[in-house]
């Protein structure tokens, strides 16, 4: 089963963001899902996920780890 996250802390402050990915991690782990997490926060993304693709216009740029999507040379302006 995947758990589908729609930039889930958005509107957030930082207590309560951080309050939520741990509910998510928590669930996530404990009920042995697959996340798919939709986020424009880089910072989020290092602490959340163990991979990342990287969408621009409806075509995949990149797929890797959250370190090799996040560092690569394409992501740069």
């Amino acid at each position: 089963m995947t758990a589908k996250l729609d930039e889930p802390t958005s509107a957030l402050d930082d207590r309560a963001e951080r309050e939520i990915e741990a509910l998510v991690t928590r669930v996530i782990r404990d009920e042995h899902l697959t996340a798919l997490i939709v986020t424009h926060d880089t910072a989020q993304a290092e602490r959340l996920a163990s991979r990342a693709i990287l969408i621009d216009a409806g075509r995949l740029i990149l797929n890797g780890t959250v370190q090799e999507v996040l560092h690569a040379e394409a992501v740069r302006p």
